[in-house]
């Protein structure tokens, strides 16, 4: 079976724009505080010992109301704490969660950095997590071909004929990353696209 080798393409192009785009972190403005809770912008951190938390709202699973997704970091130190990946709807319901160890975000060229650097790494990745450009509609493209390595072939159908559909791309470890986006069918985050 041939490579589909677009999806790994698309995620590359992305996150070489992260480091291309303004510092601003994709937003028009960025609030850093402790224990800030407002909602002014589209995007604001808080950053406190052993604890970092970013939050961004885009249109996912509703085409006229934002959803509200969520970074939290939590342990003893970012490179042993757990990531704690939340996505709520507009009516606050929790639609996806997803739990993983903060130095996978290292992406396995941690080796040579010092414990800061490895650090500083994980900081900035969690941060720049929400780029506007990890976000895509649709979801699966037309140029796009179904791989059976790296999805489930009903849900891969059922998000290509929607063309409504907006994806979220993330990486975890290595060169591995998810695609995800909201199947109106089920009513529920699906996974269409992984890579280990």
């Amino acid at each position: 079976m041939k490579k589909n080798y677009i999806m790994p393409l698309a995620f590359i192009i992305i996150y070489i724009g992260t480091f291309i785009t303004t510092p601003k972190l994709f937003a028009d403005t960025v609030e850093i505080s402790p224990g800030n809770t407002s909602r002014k912008d589209n995007f604001h951190l808080i950053d406190t010992t052993n604890l970092l938390s970013v939050h961004s709202w885009h249109l996912f699973s509703n085409a006229l109301h934002r959803d509200s997704f969520a970074l939290r970091l939590s342990g003893v130190s970012v490179y042993k704490g757990t990531v704690h990946f939340t996505i709520y709807n507009s009516k606050h319901e929790l639609i996806y969660h997803e739990n993983f160890p903060a130095n996978g975000m290292l992406w396995g060229n941690y080796v040579e950095l010092t414990p800061k650097q490895q650090e500083d790494t994980i900081r900035v990745r969690l941060i720049r997590f929400f780029n506007k450009a990890a976000f895509i509609r649709p979801a699966i493209s037309i140029t796009d071909r179904f791989d059976s390595d790296n999805g489930d072939k009903a849900i891969w159908d059922e998000i290509s004929s929607d063309k409504s559909a907006v994806g979220f791309m993330y990486s975890y470890f290595d060169e591995g990353f998810k695609a995800i986006t909201y199947s109106k069918k089920r009513l529920t985050v699906v996974e269409y696209f992984a890579t280990d």
